[in-house]
Parts: C-alpha cells; sequence; structure tokens
C-alpha cells in the first residue's frame, strides 16, 4: 500500500472528518480516489491504515472502524 506522506500529497485526498479522544488519540477520516479512508495517528505520530471495513494494519485497531460508522 501507497505510504503516508504519498497519500497525504496526493491531489484526490480530501479530509472528511477528525475525531479527537481525550487520551490523546485521534481519527482522520479521508476520502482518496472514491474509496473512503481513515487514518489513525497515535502520540508517537505512528500511522495506520484502514481502507473501506478491512483493517490493513495492525489487528488491534478493529475498534476504529466501528467507531468511523457510527
Amino acid at each position: 500500500m501507497t505510504n503516508f506522506d504519498e497519500y497525504m500529497t496526493n491531489d484526490n485526498l480530501a479530509l472528511q472528518a477528525i475525531i479527537r479522544y481525550d487520551d490523546g488519540r485521534e481519527i482522520r477520516v479521508f476520502n482518496v480516489r472514491n474509496k473512503r479512508c481513515c487514518v489513525f495517528i497515535q502520540n508517537d505520530n505512528e500511522h495506520f491504515w484502514l481502507l473501506r471495513e478491512r483493517i490493513l494494519e495492525p489487528p488491534m485497531l478493529h475498534n476504529i472502524t466501528e467507531a468511523m460508522y457510527q
């Protein structure tokens, strides 16, 4: 999968929403080439991608997809 920096510089990227939690977690939901895409950003700035409803990495973030659709 394309890396985070390439997505961020892609002209087809459109930020749809930002969800912030009290513990510092942040979810950014994007629309990329007509596909819903979610970036989960931790305090250490690691980036985890979720494409549609399938988690690409890492598996412990399975609850983030549920949060997107509630």
